[in-house]
């Protein structure tokens, strides 16, 4: 008996010797234990090529949809997804809705049709606020918008564009008021247009109307930065940038009195400052990569730079505002950065909510955290159908992520490691 039971107790050891050994030799067979984050599915809806375009107040996304060749946007209930309304009132002469042209003051969306129109629309409802026609004027599809909810288009005769005209109005809409014009007197660039226009201001009183201008792709070659004081009604200063080869003129961003642009100096990419009311450069900061986006953050300037290409990862990078100085970078690399998993290249999906940088790739979520650049969370997909192709949004209240991807609208529970 007292054999029977060694006999037992050793083959019982060699059994455990021997699993021991397997699970060595077979790795795969072993748990590890798996930290991913992955998002929890709440409701997808099927949509035609779009993107989302916004969250109004109670919650609710909105969505543009490329639904024909005219366009249309739709409500869709946080909850659940099923649709609330849609608007597709286009006056009867307008070609499409000009998507790109968007702008939002709370729950006003602001754009412009194809055929000089601008449409108000109220997101809540659905109902149309405002609409205009420039009748006998050719209208820049772009849209722009200041701090204090004022309206920007730019106006030029039919077949002309040598003189181009800047006007505003309010949000919720009064006339049109001419700001200035600019009139090119050499007659030698046949595509201006001015594409991107800011206000820097000083104090309450002075502001200065800074705008972009260029040749789009015609030769000769124009990149120009200019100021024009609303109350002085006269140009105060013009840069010309035409040498920075790689400006990027719609890259510009207007805060308080300093204007942030995009370019590039031999083989380097940079982001210059400007004082928005004399003109004159204040301080210059080198990119690693591609400036593609710039968000603001306090006293910070962060910008998201894309390198353009397959091999090489995108980056964030933060100046202080005033001064130039680097305060902190981020480079999307997980053989720099162990703490992702994901190689994130072409982003120009990105977006500022609260204290998160959040920007999508095929695959996953990322939430940067706005003072470090530090990743605080990145959340995965389970979906192998569903790539991200669009801006994350967020319902705060309801803890709900929206995304737009392989034609679906799709909402996930925002992860619970995310702080407000």
């Amino acid at each position: 008996m007292k054999q029977t039971k060694k006999t037992i107790q050793l083959a019982s050891a060699f059994m455990l010797a021997f699993l021991l050994f397997a699970c060595k030799k077979n790795p795969e067979n072993t748990q590890v234990k798996d930290d991913t984050i992955y998002l929890e599915s709440v409701w997808s809806k099927e949509m035609s090529p779009g993107s989302i375009a916004a969250v109004n107040s109670q919650g609710n996304v909105l969505v543009e949809e490329r639904y024909d060749t005219k366009g249309r946007f739709n409500l869709l209930n946080a909850t659940n997804g099923e649709l609330l309304w849609t608007w597709n009132d286009l006056d009867a002469g307008d070609g499409r809705i000009l998507f790109e042209s968007k702008q939002i003051f709370g729950d006003l969306l602001v754009f412009n049709g194809s055929e000089n129109r601008t449409y108000a629309v109220n997101m809540l409802t659905g109902a149309t606020v405002w609409r205009h026609h420039f009748e006998g004027k050719q209208a820049n599809p772009h849209l722009f918008k200041d701090s204090k909810d004022n309206i920007y288009r730019v106006l030029y005769e039919p077949n002309n564009k040598s003189v181009q005209t800047i006007v505003r109005t309010y949000a919720n809409f009064k006339n049109w008021e001419p700001i200035c014009t600019y009139e090119d007197t050499s007659k030698i660039y046949t595509d201006l247009h001015i594409s991107n226009i800011g206000i820097a201001r000083a104090g309450s009183a002075e502001e200065v109307c800074v705008f972009s201008i260029s040749n789009g792709s015609a030769m000769p070659q124009l990149a120009k930065i200019i100021g024009y004081d609303t109350n002085k009604k006269s140009f105060v200063w013009q840069n010309d940038y035409s040498n920075l080869i790689g400006f990027s003129e719609n890259k510009i961003h207007v805060w308080e009195e300093i204007t942030y642009l995009i370019g590039s100096e031999i083989n380097k990419q940079i982001l210059l400052a400007i004082n928005g009311k004399n003109g004159s450069k204040l301080w210059n900061g080198n990119l690693l990569n591609y400036g593609q986006e710039i968000i603001q953050n306090f006293d910070a300037i962060v910008v998201l730079a894309d390198t353009k290409d397959s091999v090489a990862n995108a980056n964030l990078i933060a100046f202080d505002y005033s001064r130039g100085t680097i305060r902190s970078d981020y480079v999307f690399d997980p053989n720099v950065n162990t703490t992702i998993k994901s190689n994130v290249r072409f982003s120009d999906n990105i977006s500022r909510f609260d204290n998160y940088i959040v920007s999508s790739q095929c695959k996953a979520i990322l939430f940067n955290n706005i003072n470090t650049l530090k990743p605080m969370a990145e959340c995965f997909l389970r979906d192998s159908d569903i790539c991200l192709s669009g801006k994350v949004f967020i319902n705060k209240e309801k803890r709900l992520v929206f995304t737009y991807g392989t034609n679906k609208v799709t909402c996930f529970k925002l992860p619970v490691s995310i702080n407000f």
